[in-house]
């Protein structure tokens, strides 16, 4: 190969190893994309309350009710749970079904139309009493934004269970270590995986939990395991679990009851 040769032809390589690169990288750049895209995901907005004392029963009064009534007219996806001891009395998991918008800014077409629906049956001015009413119940609140690990729960009249029997169950607080969130998780999902049960998930996008779990209790509300299998069992004492365990900077954990049933 002549010197003019050998000047035109290694360019001429070395955009093409240039084109091919670059083809790699945008293919990878779309595939991920179109991966994005494919997973749905599910935002829910967590409110934590803690009432004065002797406030708990007049508030459950109102939101069973009011508030949870009309969740089931406008068939609002809200995912409530009550706790017998512990940092909070009441906390409830509101679908975001627009995403991660601003909700004071920009309040989801089904909290728009909740508020329409009870105004339409109390009023506005007895609506704006009872509202206050509550709020001067609550000691303490909190919210944060979570994302929900699985599918959504179906609604449906069992779903919202107005008259039914409550269903028992104890719910987790997870806050990891400093970097080890992620790590947890895996373990979590490594748990979820090995045993086939799936207690609700919800991992969080702000606020101080990074995890909170709710396992449904036997019907009786008594422990958690004396009904699950010997492999569930022997996993919670593998050194798998210890090592999740020691993963964590804090974790409470409370019985209480969800109006709705699920399996797991």
């Amino acid at each position: 190969m002549n010197l003019t040769n050998f000047l035109v032809t290694r360019p001429m390589k070395i955009k093409f190893i240039t084109f091919l690169i670059s083809l790699f990288v945008l293919q990878t750049v779309f595939a991920d994309d179109h991966k994005e895209k494919v997973e749905k995901a599910y935002y829910f907005e967590a409110s934590f309350s803690s009432f004065h004392p002797g406030g708990k029963l007049r508030a459950s009064e109102i939101i069973e009710e009011y508030w949870f009534p009309t969740d089931k007219n406008v068939g609002r996806l809200a995912i409530p749970f009550d706790l017998k001891a512990g940092e909070w009395d009441h906390v409830v998991f509101f679908y975001k079904p627009e995403g991660l918008a601003d909700s004071k800014q920009n309040p989801d077409k089904v909290s728009q139309e909740w508020k329409k629906d009870i105004i339409k049956r109390l009023g506005e001015e007895e609506f704006i009493k009872l509202e206050k009413e509550f709020f001067s119940l609550i000691k303490k609140k909190s919210t944060a934004i979570f994302k929900l690990v699985g599918e959504l729960p179906k609604i449906n009249d069992a779903f919202y269970n107005l008259e039914g029997p409550k269903t028992p169950v104890v719910v987790n607080f997870e806050t990891f270590k400093m970097g080890k969130a992620e790590e947890g998780f895996e373990k979590m999902d490594q748990f979820r995986s090995s045993t086939g049960y799936t207690p609700m998930l919800f991992r969080s996008i702000t606020g101080k939990y990074d995890q909170i779990t709710i396992w449904k209790l036997p019907n009786d509300g008594k422990d958690l395991f004396n009904e699950q299998s010997e492999q569930m069992k022997n996993f919670m004492k593998s050194d798998a679990m210890k090592s999740y365990f020691e993963l964590l900077e804090e974790s409470q954990s409370g019985i209480g009851t969800i109006p709705w049933t699920y399996s797991q």
